[in-house]
């Protein structure tokens, strides 16, 4: 996950970049996590560069109290 995410944050260009196609998008996510999960347990797959990093998916939904579980 991790090289994945550093390849993406490389390959990104600019900050305002990341910020559009990670970091807004993962905090969108995770709003909808909590409003899609709250009748029955439900899975979610997103793309790798979308859980590392201090603004991952991985990171943000454990901040909300999600347990987060990797499928191997």
């Amino acid at each position: 996950i991790k090289v994945l995410y550093d390849l993406t944050v490389e390959d990104a260009g600019s900050k305002k970049e990341l910020e559009i196609l990670l970091f807004k998008r993962n905090r969108e996510w995770v709003e909808k996590v909590g409003e899609l999960s709250r009748e029955h347990a439900t899975f979610y797959g997103v793309g790798a560069a979308h859980l590392g990093g201090k603004e991952g998916m991985i990171k943000l939904l454990k901040k909300e109290g999600y347990k987060v579980t990797a499928m191997l």
